[in-house]
């Protein structure tokens, strides 16, 4: 396949990704990842300028159910570019879904297996200003979601990294 060939090809998965949006709450959640049905697209790479910037300043709430992180910059917010989106979406918060041991937690699963924990790092298409307003919107909103497992090694954890893994 030639470089014009992969564009139209990203272009034409972009346009699928955004056509999900479409399904918002028509379908159930939460989501069982059944890999069998997985399909790897190719995409532009995914951008997070600013996320290496220290906030100014950082907010800890214990719903009782999750810890959200937020925070506040001195400059723009970190924002997510490229892969699937072609316009800015502005980080807004991070969650975090837990359970009592590590065989539970996660709010998704992945072959119907829980992981012990799942973060979320949710961002707002950045024309609709607040998360509030861009909520209200089938496109406004987007969550990356991650999976954590237990392990023992030592390794220190970087915001970063969650975006960017370095193994």
């Amino acid at each position: 396949m030639d470089t014009t060939e992969q564009d139209e090809s990203k272009e034409q998965n972009v346009k699928f990704i955004q056509s999900l949006a479409n399904t918002d709450g028509t379908l159930e959640g939460p989501i069982d990842l059944d890999i069998s049905y997985m399909k790897v697209i190719e995409l532009n790479p995914l951008e997070w300028p600013g996320i290496e910037t220290a906030p100014r300043k950082l907010k800890i709430t214990n719903t009782g159910y999750t810890v959200i992180l937020s925070a506040n910059w001195q400059q723009g917010r970190p924002y997510l570019i490229g892969g699937p989106f072609t316009q800015n979406y502005v980080f807004s918060q991070v969650h975090f879904h837990w359970g009592e041991n590590e065989m539970c937690g996660s709010e998704h699963t992945v072959d119907g297996a829980s992981m012990p924990m799942e973060v979320h790092v949710v961002h707002y298409k950045d024309e609709y200003e607040t998360l509030d307003l861009a909520l209200r919107r089938p496109d406004g909103v987007t969550v990356l979601v991650y999976f954590c497992k237990v392990t023992n090694s030592n390794v220190h954890f970087k915001f970063e990294n969650l975006l960017f893994d370095n193994s």
